[in-house]
């Protein structure tokens, strides 16, 4: 339960390395890690989490922008905007309608979000300030339609882990 503030230098399957504010690096293997996110300016949080957590599910912002995958144990997928989450089942907003999915019948469940932004990105966002609606690049992210990574949050195949993730930085 440490948690750790520093810049991602690699990113493997097997690892991730970060350079933290003293300059010092330290990698970190994948089966150690509970969650990984970044806090920048463009959608951030949740990039990876090492555990099966309806707490996390929970936590899925009610935005209009983000998407969510259900995939049932029978085998069904569906995709959309959370629109409500209980202790018992989730309400997805599908193609106009709300669809509710009881958590007894769900296998996974995936956050769709933007991939985060390089640190050359960042750095360009933070110099073009009101300039930025210049650069298509941000477009995209802007309109959330940029390119976007999944992040399961849900497994029902393992173990739930519903703790919730409270740690002092190290």
């Amino acid at each position: 339960m440490k948690c750790y503030n520093g810049k991602l230098l690699n990113l493997t399957e097997q690892s991730l390395t970060l350079r933290l504010e003293d300059f010092s690096s330290l990698r970190i293997e994948r089966k150690d890690i509970l969650r990984f996110g970044d806090y920048g300016t463009m959608g951030g949080h949740i990039v990876y989490s090492g555990r099966s957590s309806w707490v996390d599910v929970k936590e899925i912002p009610l935005d209009l922008k983000h998407n969510t995958r259900v995939l049932t144990k029978s085998g069904v997928k569906h995709e959309g905007r959370v629109s409500k989450v209980t202790d018992s089942e989730i309400t997805l907003k599908e193609r106009g309608r709300e669809t509710v999915i009881v958590k007894s019948e769900i296998a996974r469940i995936y956050f769709d979000r933007l991939r985060p932004l390089s640190d050359n990105d960042e750095y360009l966002l933070d110099e073009l300030a009101y300039f930025v609606i210049f650069d298509s690049k941000f477009w995209s992210y802007e309109m959330n339609a940029g390119p976007k990574i999944p992040v399961l949050l849900y497994d029902s195949t393992e173990a739930e882990d519903d703790v919730p993730l409270r740690c002092g930085i190290h």
